[in-house]
């Protein structure tokens, strides 16, 4: 969740930016939709540990008019299937704040489950929230077997 105001410059230059990136520790891939190719968000993994063989990931959907219509969990899923069926990852994890239920709510049909929680961590609208940790292992993505899909 961003705090500060982002331009269309500088929204334009990110885009610009996603394929140019050629770390091996972060991976990162627009999001967009399928009828007009229109950016909606991004997704990626980030600090991924290769010799661990996990990585925390990330969404995020700009555009509120594509929220709730199944892009994220779509995404996510996309996600889940390159980190372990093709990149050999063995967890996923991530963060989430507590007053996002439209995101737990899209982590747990991933069949992501709760794993922690770090108590008032994020200051939001004059209120502490609490930040959930979520994860998926590998074996948890593979029982899903067609659900994955």
């Amino acid at each position: 969740m961003l705090s500060y105001p982002v331009s269309s410059i500088a929204e334009r230059q990110f885009i610009e930016t996603f394929g140019l990136s050629e770390s091996s520790t972060e991976k990162t891939f627009a999001m967009e939709t399928l009828a007009d190719r229109r950016f909606i968000g991004a997704v990626g993994l980030h600090g991924i540990d290769w010799i661990n063989r996990h990585s925390a990931l990330g969404i995020m959907i700009g555009d509120k008019q594509y929220w709730g219509r199944g892009y994220g969990t779509d995404a996510m899923r996309v996600l889940m299937r390159l980190a372990f069926d093709k990149l050999n990852l063995h967890r996923l994890w991530l963060h989430v704040y507590d007053f996002n239920a439209r995101a737990i709510a899209s982590y747990e049909r991933c069949a992501f489950t709760r794993e922690g929680v770090l108590r008032e961590q994020r200051l939001f609208g004059h209120k502490y929230h609490d930040t959930i940790v979520m994860g998926i292992l590998e074996a948890e993505y593979r029982a899903l077997g067609d659900a994955r899909a």
